[in-house]
């Protein structure tokens, strides 16, 4: 059984990493900036607190929201070593919960 401190860093690392590769150094920056400041939410809170990181992202960004959460989610998949699947109907959250349920 894997610890949930690991899987709590793996997820803030993926996060950090994918909105770095697809906004840049400046607008990641930003991102993480308006995530604390409007909406009470440290990227180091985000494996608890997916639900709220879902909501900022979607608010932040609209429909292109879906990009970032798909990339995230494939990378976590990725680096915890799960098969990722696309479920329909499944959320940004519902993954999340699904690799730290597999994880563990």
């Amino acid at each position: 059984m894997k610890s949930e401190v690991s899987f709590n860093s793996v997820l803030v690392e993926v996060v950090s990493d994918v909105m770095m590769d697809l906004l840049g150094e400046t607008v990641a920056s930003i991102v993480i900036y308006h995530l604390e400041k409007d909406f009470s939410l440290r990227i180091e809170e985000i494996p608890e607190k997916p639900d709220r990181f879902e909501y900022a992202i979607k608010d932040l960004f609209g429909e292109s929201a879906r990009i970032i959460e798909e990339k995230i989610t494939e990378e976590l998949y990725r680096r915890l070593g799960l098969n990722y699947r696309r479920v329909k109907g499944y959320s940004f959250v519902d993954y999340i919960k699904e690799a730290k349920r597999l994880y563990e």
